[in-house]
C-alpha cells in the first residue's frame, strides 16, 4: 500500500499478526517529511468488498483507516488507555442509560463533495450494527439514531434492551460512512469513500493505493 502526504498521520498498532498497519483510533500527527512517499505492509489480503460492515479483516480494516473518520478516537496510550479525542463529534455525552448524544464537526466533506451531516451516522450505525452484517460482531447490539439536528444525533439501545454506554468506546471504532453509499451497497463495496486524511486511488494487483486529501 502506497500514500503520500505533506504530513503523514501516524500510530503504531498491531490489528493482526504481523500487521505493520495504522490502526483505528490510534492516528495522530507524525514526523514525516514533506513531500514524501510511505510504502507499508499487511501481512493478509483484502476482501473484494470495501465495505467496513461486510468483513473482519485486520489489515483491511487497518486500511481503512486512513480513509474513513469515526465519531471520536481512542489512542489507548499506555498513560491514559481510557482518553477519547474528538474526531467527526467534538463533544458527547449520556442522556439517560439508553442515550447517547453527539454534536457533530461542521464543515466536513466526504472524499466525493458530500457534506457530512447526522444523516450519514444514522445510515452508517443503523447499517452497521445489523445482526446480517459480518462485522456486526464487533458492536455491542443494533442501535437506533435520532437525528437531532444536521449536526447532532442520539444512539439509542432501548428498543434493544442494553445500555447506550456500550457504544462509548465503539464509536472510536465504526467508519462513518457516506448515507448516500448505504443506499446503494454496489457502490458502497466498489471504493472506500471516507472522510480522513487520504483518498482511495486504485488497486494494482495486491497494491492499494492511496492520495493524500489536500483539505484534510
Amino acid at each position: 500500500m502506497i500514500s503520500t502526504r505533506r504530513t503523514f498521520l501516524a500510530g503504531a498498532t498491531a490489528l493482526g499478526a504481523g500487521s505493520l498497519l495504522i490502526g483505528p483510533g490510534r492516528i495522530g500527527r507524525a514526523l514525516a517529511q514533506d513531500a514524501s512517499t510511505l510504502i507499508f505492509a499487511a501481512a493478509g489480503t483484502v476482501t473484494s468488498s470495501w465495505d467496513p460492515s461486510s468483513h473482519t479483516i485486520a489489515p483491511q480494516i487497518t486500511a481503512e483507516a486512513l480513509v474513513f473518520g469515526r465519531l471520536t478516537k481512542c489512542l489507548m496510550k499506555p498513560e491514559n488507555p481510557g482518553e477519547i479525542l474528538p474526531d467527526l463529534a467534538l463533544e458527547w455525552k449520556s442522556i439517560d442509560k439508553y442515550t447517547l448524544e453527539y454534536k457533530l464537526r461542521q464543515g466536513v466533506k466526504f472524499h466525493d463533495g458530500k457534506d457530512f451531516k447526522a444523516e450519514d451516522v444514522k445510515a452508517t450505525y443503523e447499517y452497521a450494527s445489523q445482526p446480517s452484517r459480518p462485522a456486526s460482531a464487533w458492536y455491542p447490539g443494533q442501535v437506533e439514531v435520532e437525528i437531532v439536528d444536521d449536526y447532532t444525533v442520539r444512539l439509542k439501545t432501548e428498543k434493544y434492551g442494553y445500555p447506550a454506554l456500550n457504544f462509548w468506546y465503539v464509536s472510536s471504532f465504526l467508519p462513518i460512512l457516506s448515507a448516500k453509499d448505504v443506499a446503494d451497497p454496489n457502490v458502497l463495496k466498489q471504493r472506500p469513500n471516507g472522510t480522513g486524511a487520504f483518498r482511495y486511488q486504485e488497486t494494482k494487483g495486491d497494491q492499494i493505493v492511496f492520495k493524500a486529501k489536500a483539505d484534510y
